[in-house]
């Protein structure tokens, strides 16, 4: 939802509809701060990964059943 976000509010009034992208972009594109935009990335990276291990854990246990 990157581009969503940051075309219509840019993180919006007081950062309330920042999200960990948006804090990614923003540090490595706009503050050249690239190695913090690259932590936020993997961060994000691993919140993903996470999510999809526990989706894939309890679809399987969904077709076995």
């Amino acid at each position: 939802m990157l581009d969503i976000i940051l075309g219509l509010t840019n993180g919006g009034p007081a950062n309330a509809t920042q999200t960990l992208s948006i804090r990614s972009y923003q540090e490595s594109f706009v503050n050249f701060e690239f190695g913090v935009g690259a932590a936020f990335s993997n961060i994000l990276i691993l919140i993903s990964l996470v999510f999809a291990v526990i989706y894939l854990r309890a679809n399987r246990r969904a077709v076995d059943e």
